[in-house]
C-alpha cells in the first residue's frame, strides 16, 4: 500500500550546475516512504540533477514543474494519511525550458524521486517497473540523464478550498496523487475565489489542501468526478517536553508523534516533530480531535497515558512524555535463494520490518543497503516479520531476544518475487436485471 500525505510547501526553484562528479541516472523509482527534500545548508556538500521532460512521442514538454522528493524514511513508526503527503514541504522544484530540459541544484545527498507535472499530462516520476528504485544522490554529484516521460490523456480535476464558515481561502496549496506506481504529484494553488484545477490520470486519487493557520484537509475521490470541496479547520497544537525515566533529564532529538485516536477505518493519520536541545516540542497544524502522543529515541520510548483531545484553535501545553529504558536494534534485509541470510547477499532497499513483543508492533523502514534500525526497544522477546517490495518471505523470520545492550548485525532474508496487476469489473443492476447507469 502506498502511503502519502500532503502538507505546507515551499516550492523552491533551483537552477545552475552543481560542481563535482558527473554520472548517469539509474532508472527506477522506489514509491515507499516519500518525504521532504530540504535544500541543504550552504556549508554542506550538495548534489544536482539534470534531465529532460518529454512525452511519449519524444516531444519536449515546456514549463513542466519538476520536483525532487526524498524517500529517506524519518522514523521507525508506522505512518499513514495525512502525514504521507508531508514530503511536499520544502521540496526543491524548477520548470522545464522550451526544449524540455531542467536542472535542480543544491539538494542534500540522499535517495530521491524526481517527478514532473504539467497541464494535460499525467504527472509522472523518473523510473520504470519493476525495479522502482529511487535515484541515489551523493555529495558533490551532478547526476545527468534523469529524464521523465509524461503520458498524455490526463483528466482535469477542479475544486474549491474554503474554511468551515464557507469563506474561500486564497493561495492554499493543493496536491493530488493517483494510485499509479510511477504517477507523480499534481500541484496547484487556489485563486482569489478559492478555486483550483489539477491534471490527473483517470483513477482513484487522494487530494490534500493546506494553508497557513489552518489544519490540512484531505479527501479520496475518483478522477475526474464532480468538483471537489475541501474545507479547512483552524489549526490547533500540542506543546510539551520529553524526559528520561532513569535520569529525569530532558531528551533532545527525540521523535514525537501525534496519532489520530478517533475511531475510523483505514490508517491513522500522524504528525511528527523532533525535540530541541532543551527537550521541547510543538506539534502544530492539527485538526481538532483526540490524539495519541508518543516519543521515541535511541535510549527509549514513551507515550502519554490518555489521548489528548484538541478543540478548535486549541493549544495543549505543559505535556510531559517520559521515556522508558530501551536500546537500538540494527540489522539488514538481504535477498537469498534459500532460507537463511548471507551478509554478502544483495540488499533489499524498500519495505519495512516489524517487531512484535506482545503489544503495539514496532515498525522500521528498510533504508539504503537494506539497513534497518529500531530505536529504544525495551528488553524482551520479539518475533519479526519482513515486508520487502518485489520480494517474498524466505523461511521463518528470526526471533529476537533484546537485552540491556544494543542488538547489532541482525540479518533478515527475503526471496526475489514478482507482482501481479489487474482490474476488477462488473455490472450494477436492479432486482429484475435492468442495468443501472451512473451507480456509485
Amino acid at each position: 500500500m502506498l502511503v502519502w500525505s500532503l502538507s505546507r510547501d515551499a516550492d523552491h526553484e533551483h537552477a545552475g550546475d552543481g560542481a563535482g562528479h558527473e554520472r548517469q541516472a539509474t532508472r527506477g523509482v522506489d514509491r515507499r516512504g516519500e518525504h521532504a527534500v530540504d535544500p541543504a545548508p550552504l556549508a554542506s556538500p550538495t548534489a544536482s540533477l539534470r534531465g529532460r521532460v518529454i512525452d511519449a512521442d519524444q516531444v519536449a514538454v515546456r514549463g513542466a514543474l519538476v520536483c525532487v522528493q526524498s524517500v529517506t524514511p524519518p522514523t521507525d513508526e508506522r505512518v499513514g494519511l495525512p502525514l504521507g503527503f508531508d514530503f511536499a514541504k520544502s521540496t526543491a522544484c524548477t520548470r522545464s525550458t522550451d526544449d524540455g530540459r531542467y536542472t535542480i541544484a543544491g539538494v542534500r545527498p540522499r535517495r530521491v524521486h524526481v517527478c514532473a507535472s504539467a497541464p494535460r499530462k499525467i504527472s509522472t516520476c523518473h523510473g520504470e517497473l519493476p525495479t522502482m528504485r529511487a535515484v541515489p544522490l551523493r555529495a558533490s554529484d551532478t547526476l545527468r540523464g534523469v529524464d521523465i516521460v509524461m503520458p498524455t490523456g490526463a483528466v482535469k480535476v477542479t475544486g474549491t478550498v474554503s474554511d468551515l464558515s464557507g469563506g474561500v481561502i486564497e493561495g492554499a496549496l493543493v496536491i493530488a496523487k493517483t494510485s499509479g506506481v510511477l504517477d507523480g504529484v499534481s500541484r496547484a494553488r487556489s485563486d482569489a475565489r478559492g478555486n483550483f484545477s489539477l491534471w490527473l490520470r483517470a483513477s482513484d486519487a487522494t487530494v490534500r489542501a493546506s494553508a497557513p493557520a489552518y489544519a490540512p484537509a484531505s479527501a479520496q475521490f475518483l478522477a475526474p468526478g464532480p468538483p471537489l470541496a475541501l474545507r479547512l479547520a483552524p489549526a490547533s497544537s500540542i506543546r510539551g517536553t520529553v524526559v528520561h525515566a532513569d535520569t529525569g533529564k530532558v531528551v533532545d532529538n527525540a521523535l514525537v508523534s501525534a496519532t489520530d485516536a478517533s475511531p475510523r477505518s483505514g490508517p491513522a493519520s500522524m504528525r511528527q516533530v523532533r525535540t530541541d536541545f532543551e527537550g521541547h516540542f510543538t506539534l502544530d497544524g492539527l485538526p481538532p480531535r483526540p490524539y495519541r502522543v508518543a516519543a521515541v529515541h535511541s535510549s527509549g520510548r514513551g507515550e502519554v497515558a490518555a489521548p489528548v483531545t484538541l478543540g478548535f484553535l486549541d493549544t495543549v501545553e505543559g505535556l510531559t512524555i517520559t521515556l522508558s529504558t530501551g536500546v537500538p536494534v540494527r540489522g539488514r534485509v538481504v535477498f537469498t535463494a534459500d532460507a537463511g541470510a548471507d551478509a554478502d547477499a544483495a540488499p533489499c532497499e524498500s519495505g519495512r520490518v516489524e517487531l512484535d513483543g506482545g503489544g503495539h508492533p514496532l515498525v522500521a523502514p528498510i533504508a539504503d543497503g537494506g539497513a534497518v534500525e529500531f530505536m529504544g526497544v525495551a528488553p524482551g522477546a520479539y518475533s519479526s516479520q519482513v515486508f520487502c517490495d518485489q520480494a517474498a518471505p524466505a523461511g521463518e523470520d528470526p526471533a529476537l531476544s533484546v537485552a540491556n545492550v544494543p542488538l547489532e548485525d541482525v540479518l533478515w532474508s527475503v526471496r526475489p518475487g514478482a507482482s501481479a496487476r489487474g482490474r476488477v469489473a462488473g455490472t450494477v443492476h436492479t432486482a429484475d436485471g435492468t442495468p443501472v447507469d451512473d451507480a456509485e
